[in-house]
């Protein structure tokens, strides 16, 4: 490990009981010590809480916190009210992190004097005992950049903030944007800062559609996704005035490459 950062882990939990102590434990075997687990029970209905409270007792760098329901985005928002830490980091309650994902993407943060948002790629598993490998391509900021005005290209719960190079009051997710609160942000901080994805899977994706938002509510966002992508082609200066483009873009259209061609 090189350099050095309190790092605060923001880990919105909603009923994830059979999950959430190997995942905690995963956070607190980062070769990267200097961190807290800020822990959001997001108005669980098993014992989620109780889970994370049994672990608190045992660890002093997990701090438990319980609100009433109001959504990932929502808990996040309420950890980061708390988060004190050089570096801020996004967890799923039901994902394992690598050993060394943290450090890796710290040291990547620290490397750069502009770079303010860090990510990874994954692996996934859904059948014990077997993990399936994910993307392992390398992309330039630039490409980075291009890419994230379309779509979400940061996978959420890889990303590592660098608080020393973003304002701390102006890190919130807008809640208004159902299920595309991670792109909003995201796609804002990329329009100040580069923004990097490290091609190695440090984060290992499991037991996927276990009962969270996004698998409840799957494709009832285009209009959300819409409306960040029109903010960053104003942002770049892009017209999309294409009647065929703007209906895929909201979702309300095909994606036929004989029209993008016309």
């Amino acid at each position: 490990m090189s350099g050095s950062g309190f790092v605060s882990i923001i880990l919105p939990v909603y009923n994830a009981a059979p999950f959430v102590a190997a995942t905690v434990a995963s956070l607190l075997d980062q070769t990267w010590r200097d961190l807290e687990i800020i822990a959001v029970d997001d108005g669980s209905t098993d014992n989620s809480f109780e889970v994370l409270q049994d672990l608190a007792r045992k660890e002093s760098r997990i701090r438990v916190f319980t609100k009433p329901n109001g959504g990932s985005s929502a808990a996040t928002n309420f950890g980061l009210t708390h988060a004190e830490g050089d570096f801020i980091a996004r967890m799923d309650a039901d994902d394992l992190a690598y050993r060394t994902r943290i450090a890796d993407e710290i040291n990547a943060l620290q490397r750069s004097e502009d770079v303010a948002l860090c990510s990874t790629e994954v692996d996934y598993t859904f059948f014990p005992g077997r993990v399936f490998y994910g993307a392992r391509r390398p992309r330039t900021p630039q490409e980075i950049r291009v890419e994230n005005i379309f779509g979400t290209f940061h996978i959420h719960p890889t990303v590592v903030f660098d608080m020393r190079k973003l304002d701390r009051q102006a890190l919130r997710y807008d809640e208004s944007y159902l299920l595309a609160e991670d792109f909003e942000l995201l796609s804002r901080i990329g329009l100040s800062h580069p923004t990097v994805i490290l091609p190695e899977g440090r984060l290992l994706v499991r037991r996927q559609g276990h009962g969270s938002v996004t698998s409840r509510l799957s494709g009832k966002n285009p209009g959300y996704h819409f409306r960040v992508t029109m903010r960053q082609l104003e942002a770049h200066e892009i017209a999309a005035t294409d009647t065929a483009l703007l209906a895929i873009l909201s979702g309300s259209g095909p994606v036929d490459a004989a029209q993008l061609e016309a």
